[in-house]
């Protein structure tokens, strides 16, 4: 008889066996910040090489001098798309880079090649597919809020980039938490702490961002879902990504093997 059936055999009726898998994360919060970060790296990279990737229709790309309103109004409508195919593209990537390489992370914790790349995998799709649906939902609030207007109020911003965020990095805690975790206590865990990460990011950006551009005097447009310029893009993907990092891992719950319980008396308190 093996050890594995005789530990089996030997736990009382009703309670889990103590050979059971633990579900929940293996890695830890270094593991999920490095991870995060190259996810993070890699995305600002791609952004720099091909972003924007749409643009507008080539009879658009020439100077117009003052268009005709039926000229215009195409004109408006192809930049709407052009910017909302950009946001869906950035977001996207965005989800898919740091939830694929936090992946990654978590299965090279578990010690195998083959859990790092089924799980990076996994969680790149997921993170894709909610982080294109945060650049359309940040797209659509840019656009409600600057209809008619050349800039947008402090308040506006906040909303779009927390918004926009908090779905990314639910996304992101979905990820993690449903295809590693394996658990339905450790996917809602994650999923919390990435939307409170991604918030966070979000609700911090437009402040820290100008007052880090006033500072230090790059170009910097709080005003955009995808910021322009490279430290200011680099920043507004850096700083969610390390808060997902951080609270992804941090505040993550598995299920705890209780045999160890069944040979306390009733009515023990535990120490």
């Amino acid at each position: 008889m093996s050890d594995d059936k005789s530990a089996r055999d030997a736990t009382p009726a009703g309670q889990p066996s103590a050979v059971t898998p633990r579900a929940g994360l293996r890695g830890g919060v270094v593991t999920g910040i490095v991870f995060a970060a190259i996810g993070a790296a890699l995305t600002w990279a791609v952004l720099q090489a091909c972003f924007p990737v749409f643009g507008l229709p080539e009879e658009f790309q020439r100077p117009l001098g003052t268009p005709p309103p039926e000229v215009k109004a195409r004109l408006n409508v192809a930049t709407a798309r052009m910017n909302r195919n950009n946001a869906i593209f950035a977001l996207g990537l965005f989800g898919a880079t740091v939830a694929g390489l936090m992946g990654v992370g978590e299965g090279i914790a578990r010690r195998s090649l083959v859990a790092a790349l089924l799980v990076g995998g996994l969680c790149a799709v997921v993170g894709a597919a909610v982080g294109s649906l945060a650049g359309l939902a940040g797209h659509l609030l840019w656009e409600s809020n600057m209809s008619g207007s050349e800039s947008l109020p402090l308040e506006a911003a906040v909303l779009i980039h927390a918004v926009t965020l908090l779905l990314m990095g639910g996304g992101v805690g979905l990820a993690i938490g449903g295809v590693a975790g394996r658990s339905l206590r450790t996917s809602a865990a994650c999923l919390l702490a990435g939307m409170l990460a991604g918030a966070t990011a979000g609700v911090l950006y437009p402040f820290l961002g100008a007052v880090l551009a006033a500072y230090f005097g790059f170009q910097a447009n709080t005003d955009l879902v995808v910021p322009p310029g490279e430290v200011s893009r680099l920043f507004w993907i850096a700083l969610p990504a390390v808060l997902l990092g951080l609270l992804i891992p941090g505040l993550k719950l598995g299920r705890t093997p209780r045999s160890t319980q069944a040979a306390e008396p009733r009515g023990a308190s535990p120490v």
